[in-house]
């Protein structure tokens, strides 16, 4: 009579350890959400953007001294040292009322530079290849040819140059930008130097704020 009771005991754990041994069909909690802060936004694009050709870069800035200097006569050259403590020679060219209209400073073995008004043209290797263009106007941008093959490799510009509005959500799926800051520029590339933009980054005057959710642990 024991034994039969002790075998309806032993059988009726094993059925109660079945029972609690089913899954949990309401699954386990959210995956934590993940915030952190980035000084820039990058995408590849998703069709390359062509390049334009028709600018200054890789152009001779003698020849564009040259054509200046027949409408603006220069004053006598002078010499300095420059920042770095190279030697520099400045010539600056004045309209005929003594207006500088355009000035050149050229550093041994050093950048050589153009303003002309708010444009600056800059030979930084000493080639007398133009490979760097800055526009200070309201529309301010810039061109670099970082690789000195006399195109253009990269082009950075301001907010109030660029036409159609950046969604950020091209650059991540949830990204603000903090503390009511606002685009500040756009930069795009040619990283592969095949004559097209490829790929496309953004600052803003705060930082972005970009929130993901953690997935499940590796096992």
């Amino acid at each position: 009579m024991k034994l039969l009771t002790l075998g309806l005991v032993v059988a009726m754990g094993l059925f109660g350890v079945g029972c609690g041994a089913e899954p949990d069909e309401e699954g386990g909690p959210p995956a934590p959400e993940v915030t952190r802060l980035a000084s820039s936004l990058e995408r590849r694009l998703p069709a390359p953007i062509a390049i334009p050709t028709d600018t200054a870069i890789g152009g001779s800035i003698d020849a564009l001294v040259e054509a200046r200097a027949a409408t603006w006569a220069p004053e006598v050259p002078f010499t300095n040292l420059g920042a770095t403590g190279k030697r520099c020679t400045i010539v600056r060219f004045d309209d005929g009322k003594g207006v500088e209209q355009m000035r050149r400073e050229k550093c041994d073995r050093a950048a050589d530079t153009l303003r002309v008004g708010k444009l600056v043209y800059t030979d930084q290797n000493g080639d007398g290849k133009i490979d760097q263009l800055s526009d200070s106007s309201a529309g301010t941008y810039e061109l670099f040819d970082d690789d000195r093959d006399g195109k253009v490799d990269r082009m950075v510009e301001s907010a109030e140059r660029i036409a159609t509005p950046i969604s950020l959500d091209d650059f991540a799926e949830s990204v603000t930008i903090t503390a009511g800051g606002k685009i500040a520029s756009r930069a795009r590339e040619d990283k592969d130097h095949d004559g097209k933009f490829d790929f496309e980054s953004v600052t803003a005057t705060t930082s972005f704020q970009i929130r993901t959710t953690s997935g499940p642990p590796a096992e």
